[in-house]
């Protein structure tokens, strides 16, 4: 039967077919029994490249003098633990201005009710810590001095806690949006020129 597809394909196409199936053991060897070639491939190195296009292989990048991988990482750490450390502090400074408003509508309640019977006696917040019996023999105009010495010593730290959260604020917005430590510069040797 292949030879009526001989006849189809014409003498010409015999003979290339023929000669290419000669050439074949001229070849390099095919691959052996255990994956490798019978001829290594040629390597080339460097001093190859330089002789065969006259220019010089790029050199390998150098490692940043300054930091390895581990100062790095150790650095991240550090600003990380910085960051959470400020977002803490900022809540524990908006915690305490709630406490200190809870106070003073406390004593601006409690003097309300000193000053007008008919209002009713409001619970203390719970951080508050005086004791209602020091005020059991107190007259109404002692006890409503007092709780306005209260209020005023209370709008005075809330002011202070107010202005220090501000200033924490600015601060730590300063620190998150300055540009950390520039990266070093790559140290790349100049490229030849070509001809």
């Amino acid at each position: 039967m292949w030879w009526k597809s001989c006849k189809n394909l014409g003498f010409t196409r015999i003979a290339a077919l023929a000669a290419a199936l000669l050439l074949i053991p001229s070849l390099p060897a095919w691959a052996g029994e255990d994956g490798e070639s019978a001829e290594k491939a040629r390597e080339y190195t460097n001093e190859d490249l330089e002789e065969s296009s006259g220019e010089s292989a790029p050199e390998p990048r150098a490692e940043p003098a300054g930091k390895s991988a581990e100062d790095l990482l150790r650095e991240f750490r550090n600003a990380e633990g910085a960051r959470i450390w400020r977002q803490n502090k900022l809540r524990e400074t908006r915690k305490a201005i709630s406490e200190i408003e809870k106070q003073i509508e406390y004593w601006k309640a409690r003097r309300l009710s000193i000053a007008n019977p008919l209002y009713p006696r409001p619970t203390p917040p719970e951080t508050e810590g005086e004791d209602e019996d020091e005020e059991e023999g107190l007259d109404g105009a002692t006890l409503v001095e007092r709780a306005d010495e209260q209020l005023e010593a209370l709008r005075k730290r809330l002011e202070a806690a107010r202005a220090d959260l501000k200033k924490m604020e600015l601060e730590f917005r300063r620190i998150d949006l300055a540009p950390q430590s520039p990266p070093p510069a790559e140290t790349r040797p100049a490229a030849p020129r070509r001809r």
